[in-house]
């Protein structure tokens, strides 16, 4: 059928009909309709049964039954549901008007008998998987744009900036009161039924559709920000306050589905970004340069799910492999589009969000600095004393703050108190950094104020890969250095499980073992099923401690990323 492509490329993304070549999904599509839901309407209901499979073509879907999952253009409505001939799980609804494909289940047996290869085809895909995974952040069609801040208006060259930085690397529309030609005669009623669905029509033509609305019109901000995917606020003013707008987009879509630009300038609110960050705890927060071209590209990226999104994990001086193969990935364009870090990665990966990886040479000439572990030495628990590396650590990361980075950036450790991960995405690098420099058992855990303990999180695979996939609707690639076996050497680890006792603090009343803190942050070192990923081999013998090796290490590991890049064509 004409200008079927975009729906083909949709049967295409099913795990069922993942097998089948163009032309099968081309009779496939032959069998389908195009159904579209307004506002508010069910594209299932928990309980019932689901007779139609049914993908997104344009708008919104939101499930609230326990946690809140939204799906985008490409997503699925209960497929395991509609292949299993079970109850649908949740009740799924239309956030704005949306499109969808829908394959009836009597259609299906009908192209079946029909097309009798396509048996044989499908039967192929036995065993895979049709539930619907957690996706994290799916990829937005249509954002809106804010101010934030109390009694602020939207800049309008930070506004055309953004939009030339999304023109640059996604088809976008914009969209405006005016776009309907307000005040004017014959104008366009935005509610009328005729135009919402042409409006709808117009959207599959786009990547992307974009509405500026200021608090000059709250009316049609406040309806924009319901209907919207992602809402965008830049920050303006010198008053940090939530405005109205920003406590509606969080009542109305949610902290998670909230990003918070601030302008990075010589006068820019980014001088205290603090005080906007912590009022607000969206999901995404970062500080850009609307007058630098590539920082803005990144963001855009983010937004868009362009570009990759990099989760890292290492444990001490494997840090300095991160750092070789961050460097590699830029050199040869794959630039991160967001940025995830656990155990000592958070160091590496924290700077380079910051856009500080050139300083990285001079942090860890000093980390190998053997008067710096000298100084820390306690011979007699087997154990280094934190506060001369503190000190350094402190004066090295000075005013680097996690939601100002340039990029999306989260840090996972591991938090003794409560058995889970911890995820950072407020406050300074330091602490986030501090908890995961070294080995697990070779320094006391960061105790912070609230008495939260918290040791490496290398092993916290899950939590960072869902933390990474909450920033950015980017595919993930997750790196790893590791050494085979992962680990301590058997040497230090018979060291460490004969230390002897050491107080965690005086916050917090008990005495923990290094074997303890050992076992607490063993766990699964694998990762999210589909997650494109690779292990950069450590050489044997070298000892997460060795940090006199980093250069060695870092070169190594350059190398080995660059040798894959070029076989590997990315990594595909």
């Amino acid at each position: 059928m004409e200008g079927s492509g975009p729906y083909i490329q949709l049967l295409a993304q099913i795990p069922a009909f993942a097998a089948f070549d163009g032309a099968q999904l081309q009779t496939l599509y032959g069998f389908c309709a195009l159904k579209v839901l307004a506002k508010g309407e069910a594209a299932s209901i928990a309980g019932t049964g689901v007779d139609e499979l049914c993908v997104v073509v344009s708008g919104r879907l939101v499930a609230r039954e326990g946690a809140v999952h939204e799906a985008g253009r490409g997503g699925v409505v209960e497929a395991a549901a509609f292949f299993a001939r079970t109850p649908a799980r949740a009740t799924v609804t239309a956030l704005r008007e949306t499109v969808l494909l829908t394959l009836g289940w009597e259609d299906l047996a009908s192209a079946f008998q029909v097309n009798p290869g396509f048996i044989g085809t499908a039967l192929s895909r036995l065993g895979v998987e049709q539930a619907e995974t957690a996706q994290g952040l799916s990829t937005p069609t249509r954002l809106v744009v804010c101010p934030a801040g109390a009694g602020a208006a939207l800049d309008h060259r930070a506004v055309q900036a953004l939009l030339s930085g999304l023109e640059s690397v996604a088809e976008i529309r914009v969209l405006s009161r005016q776009s309907f030609g307000t005040g004017m005669p014959g104008a366009l009623a935005v509610d009328s039924p005729e135009i919402a669905h042409w409006l709808q029509e117009q959207e599959l033509e786009f990547d992307l559709t974009v509405i500026a609305a200021d608090r000059a019109d709250p009316d049609f901000a406040a309806d924009a920000i319901e209907e919207a995917d992602e809402v965008i606020f830049i920050a303006g003013g010198n008053d940090p306050a939530l405005s109205a707008l920003e406590r509606h987009a969080v009542k109305a879509r949610g902290a998670q589905n909230c990003r918070l630009i601030i302008p990075r300038d010589e006068s820019s609110p980014a001088n205290h970004a603090t005080e906007w960050t912590e009022r607000r705890g969206f999901g995404r927060m970062q500080a850009v340069n609307f007058g630098q071209p590539a920082a803005l590209q990144l963001l855009c990226q983010a937004i868009t799910g362009k570009g990759y999104a990099i989760a890292a994990a290492s444990a001490g001086v494997y840090a300095a492999a991160i750092w070789g193969a961050c460097q590699a990935l830029e050199e040869h364009g794959m630039h991160a589009a967001a940025l995830g870090a656990a155990g000592s990665a958070v160091l590496p990966a924290g700077l380079l969000a910051c856009g500080r990886l050139g300083t990285a040479h001079t942090i860890f000439e000093e980390l190998a600095n053997p008067m710096l572990w000298k100084r820390s030495s306690r011979p007699e628990t087997s154990l280094y004393d934190p506060v001369p590396l503190d000190n350094f650590l402190v004066g090295a990361l000075q005013g680097l703050e996690i939601p100002a980075a340039g990029r999306p950036f989260a840090a996972v450790s591991r938090s003794l108190s409560a058995g889970t991960a911890e995820v950072h995405r407020t406050g300074r690098l330091h602490g986030a950094v501090r908890a995961g420099i070294a080995p697990p058992g070779m320094l006391p855990p960061l105790i912070l104020e609230g008495g939260n303990i918290l040791a490496s999180g290398e092993a916290e695979t899950q939590a960072l890969i869902e933390a990474v996939r909450s920033l950015a609707a980017s595919p993930v690639l997750y790196i790893r250095a590791a050494q085979p076996p992962l680990g301590l050497s058997q040497t230090s680890y018979r060291n460490l499980t004969g230390a002897g006792l050491f107080r965690a603090g005086q916050t917090v009343d008990k005495r923990i073992r290094a074997e303890t803190v050992l076992a607490a942050c063993a766990g699964n070192h694998g990762h999210a099923p589909g997650t494109r990923s690779f292990v950069i081999p450590v050489p044997e013998g070298l000892s997460p401690m060795d940090w006199p090796q980093w250069a060695a290490l870092r070169s190594m590991a350059y190398d080995w990323t660059m040798r894959e890049l070029e076989a590997r064509a990315g990594f595909e």
